[in-house]
Protein backbone atom coordinates (compact mmCIF):
# COMPACT_ATOMS: atom_id res chain seq x y z
CA UNK A 1 0.00 0.00 0.00
CA UNK A 2 2.98 3.03 1.22
CA UNK A 3 4.85 1.70 -2.24
CA UNK A 4 1.84 2.10 -3.79
CA UNK A 5 1.32 5.65 -2.93
CA UNK A 6 4.90 6.64 -3.49
CA UNK A 7 4.62 5.43 -7.12
CA UNK A 8 1.51 7.32 -7.14
CA UNK A 9 3.27 10.36 -5.96
CA UNK A 10 6.11 10.00 -8.51
CA UNK A 11 3.92 9.51 -11.48
CA UNK A 12 2.58 12.95 -10.58
CA UNK A 13 5.73 14.31 -10.95
CA UNK A 14 6.24 12.65 -14.39
CA UNK A 15 4.23 9.25 -15.99
CA UNK A 16 6.11 6.23 -14.83
CA UNK A 17 7.20 2.81 -16.93
CA UNK A 18 5.49 0.12 -15.63
CA UNK A 19 8.60 -1.40 -16.07
CA UNK A 20 10.15 0.92 -13.62
CA UNK A 21 7.08 0.92 -11.33
CA UNK A 22 7.43 -2.98 -11.29
CA UNK A 23 11.45 -2.10 -10.63
CA UNK A 24 10.45 0.30 -7.56
CA UNK A 25 8.14 -2.27 -6.17
CA UNK A 26 10.58 -5.14 -6.22
CA UNK A 27 13.62 -3.26 -4.62
CA UNK A 28 11.99 -0.81 -2.12
CA UNK A 29 12.11 -1.88 1.73
CA UNK A 30 10.49 -0.52 4.58
CA UNK A 31 11.95 1.00 7.41
CA UNK A 32 10.55 1.74 10.88
CA UNK A 33 12.08 4.33 13.44
CA UNK A 34 10.83 4.63 16.74
CA UNK A 35 10.70 8.10 18.32
CA UNK A 36 14.00 9.05 19.59
CA UNK A 37 16.03 7.07 17.99
CA UNK A 38 18.54 7.64 15.12
CA UNK A 39 18.58 6.83 11.33
CA UNK A 40 22.22 7.80 10.89
CA UNK A 41 24.78 9.54 12.63
CA UNK A 42 27.20 11.84 11.67
CA UNK A 43 30.35 10.01 10.27
CA UNK A 44 29.02 7.36 8.37
CA UNK A 45 29.19 6.70 4.71
CA UNK A 46 25.07 6.25 3.89
CA UNK A 47 24.38 4.39 0.57
CA UNK A 48 20.42 4.45 1.32
CA UNK A 49 18.03 7.16 -0.39
CA UNK A 50 14.81 7.49 2.35
CA UNK A 51 11.25 8.81 1.96
CA UNK A 52 9.22 9.29 4.91
CA UNK A 53 5.72 7.67 4.77
CA UNK A 54 5.02 8.43 8.28
CA UNK A 55 6.27 10.51 10.75
CA UNK A 56 8.70 13.15 11.45
CA UNK A 57 12.89 13.49 11.24
CA UNK A 58 14.59 16.48 12.79
CA UNK A 59 18.72 16.60 11.04
CA UNK A 60 21.19 18.20 12.63
CA UNK A 61 25.18 18.77 12.88
CA UNK A 62 27.16 19.62 15.64
CA UNK A 63 28.94 23.03 15.31
CA UNK A 64 31.44 24.53 18.13
CA UNK A 65 30.02 22.33 20.42
CA UNK A 66 26.31 22.62 19.92
CA UNK A 67 23.95 20.84 18.12
CA UNK A 68 22.21 22.72 15.28
CA UNK A 69 19.06 22.03 13.76
CA UNK A 70 19.29 21.93 9.57
CA UNK A 71 15.75 20.47 8.27
CA UNK A 72 13.02 18.72 9.28
CA UNK A 73 12.10 15.78 6.92
CA UNK A 74 7.99 14.80 7.20
CA UNK A 75 5.15 12.92 5.86
CA UNK A 76 6.08 12.46 1.72
CA UNK A 77 9.60 14.14 1.97
CA UNK A 78 12.78 12.32 0.80
CA UNK A 79 15.93 12.68 2.59
CA UNK A 80 19.13 11.99 1.06
CA UNK A 81 22.60 13.01 1.72
CA UNK A 82 24.09 13.98 -1.40
CA UNK A 83 27.75 14.57 -0.42
CA UNK A 84 27.64 11.08 1.23
CA UNK A 85 25.63 8.94 -1.11
CA UNK A 86 27.19 10.45 -4.42
CA UNK A 87 31.10 11.39 -3.07
CA UNK A 88 30.53 8.25 -0.54
CA UNK A 89 32.22 10.14 1.95
CA UNK A 90 30.99 10.47 5.78
CA UNK A 91 27.71 11.82 6.37
CA UNK A 92 28.05 15.66 8.04
CA UNK A 93 24.75 15.17 9.96
CA UNK A 94 22.86 13.10 12.56
CA UNK A 95 18.97 12.33 11.66
CA UNK A 96 16.84 11.12 14.03
CA UNK A 97 13.31 10.28 14.48
CA UNK A 98 11.41 12.98 16.74
CA UNK A 99 8.19 10.78 16.20
CA UNK A 100 7.59 7.13 15.61
CA UNK A 101 8.63 7.05 11.81
CA UNK A 102 7.59 4.90 8.97
CA UNK A 103 10.23 4.95 5.78
CA UNK A 104 10.64 3.41 2.25
CA UNK A 105 14.29 2.81 1.01
CA UNK A 106 16.32 2.26 -1.82
CA UNK A 107 19.47 1.23 -2.02
CA UNK A 108 22.43 3.21 -4.49
CA UNK A 109 23.08 0.28 -6.01
CA UNK A 110 19.10 0.55 -7.60
CA UNK A 111 19.44 4.18 -7.79
CA UNK A 112 22.36 3.83 -9.85
CA UNK A 113 20.84 1.43 -12.26
CA UNK A 114 17.60 3.09 -12.09
CA UNK A 115 18.75 5.78 -13.95
CA UNK A 116 20.30 3.78 -16.28
CA UNK A 117 17.33 2.00 -17.31
CA UNK A 118 14.70 4.09 -16.77
CA UNK A 119 15.33 7.39 -18.74
CA UNK A 120 11.88 8.90 -16.66
CA UNK A 121 14.13 8.37 -13.54
CA UNK A 122 16.48 11.07 -14.23
CA UNK A 123 13.85 13.79 -14.98
CA UNK A 124 12.23 12.82 -11.67
CA UNK A 125 15.54 13.27 -9.57
CA UNK A 126 16.44 16.66 -11.30
CA UNK A 127 12.97 17.80 -10.30
CA UNK A 128 13.02 16.68 -6.48
CA UNK A 129 16.72 18.15 -6.86
CA UNK A 130 15.35 21.48 -7.73
CA UNK A 131 12.89 21.24 -5.11
CA UNK A 132 15.46 20.30 -2.07
CA UNK A 133 17.71 22.94 -3.34
CA UNK A 134 15.24 25.88 -3.47
CA UNK A 135 14.12 24.80 0.16
CA UNK A 136 17.87 24.75 1.20
CA UNK A 137 18.43 28.31 -0.33
CA UNK A 138 14.92 29.49 1.29
CA UNK A 139 16.56 28.56 5.04
CA UNK A 140 19.68 30.42 4.36
CA UNK A 141 17.92 33.52 3.02
CA UNK A 142 15.75 33.24 6.24
CA UNK A 143 19.45 33.10 8.35
CA UNK A 144 20.95 35.67 6.55
CA UNK A 145 18.55 38.49 5.32
CA UNK A 146 16.01 38.31 7.95
CA UNK A 147 15.79 40.17 11.58
CA UNK A 148 14.73 37.39 14.46
CA UNK A 149 10.57 38.93 13.98
CA UNK A 150 10.72 38.31 10.67
CA UNK A 151 12.36 35.14 10.29
CA UNK A 152 9.99 33.69 12.69
CA UNK A 153 7.00 35.22 11.22
CA UNK A 154 8.43 33.43 7.36
CA UNK A 155 8.81 30.22 9.55
CA UNK A 156 5.30 30.35 10.47
CA UNK A 157 4.07 30.94 7.08
CA UNK A 158 6.63 28.19 5.60
CA UNK A 159 5.77 25.34 7.87
CA UNK A 160 2.78 25.90 9.68
CA UNK A 161 2.97 22.25 10.39
CA UNK A 162 5.98 22.92 12.70
CA UNK A 163 4.16 24.96 15.27
CA UNK A 164 2.34 21.99 16.56
CA UNK A 165 4.90 19.16 15.81
CA UNK A 166 8.65 20.34 17.16
CA UNK A 167 9.93 21.79 20.13
CA UNK A 168 10.03 25.33 21.09
CA UNK A 169 13.96 24.97 20.96
CA UNK A 170 13.85 22.74 17.74
CA UNK A 171 12.67 25.74 16.26
CA UNK A 172 14.81 28.18 17.59
CA UNK A 173 18.00 26.29 16.97
CA UNK A 174 16.55 25.78 12.84
CA UNK A 175 16.25 29.48 13.08
CA UNK A 176 19.65 29.62 14.98
CA UNK A 177 18.19 31.32 17.73
CA UNK A 178 18.14 30.69 21.71
CA UNK A 179 15.25 29.29 22.82
CA UNK A 180 14.43 32.32 25.07
CA UNK A 181 15.00 34.66 22.26
CA UNK A 182 12.71 32.50 20.12
CA UNK A 183 9.82 32.05 22.94
CA UNK A 184 10.25 36.40 23.61
CA UNK A 185 9.92 36.80 19.86
CA UNK A 186 6.83 34.75 19.66
CA UNK A 187 5.13 36.33 22.77
CA UNK A 188 5.44 39.28 21.09
CA UNK A 189 3.92 38.21 17.61
CA UNK A 190 0.87 36.82 19.74
CA UNK A 191 -2.50 39.00 19.32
Amino acid sequence: MEKDSLLEYLDEVHPLSEDLKIFLGNRLRFLTISKNDFLYRQGEILQTVYFVIEGLLVRQTRIEEREQITAFYKEKDFLIEHHSFHLHQKVRYTVFAEENTRLLCLHYRDVMSMYQLYPESNYIARFFLEHYHCLKDQHTSLLLYLNRSMRYAKFKELMPWALCRLKLGQIASYLNMAPETLSRVRNAAMP
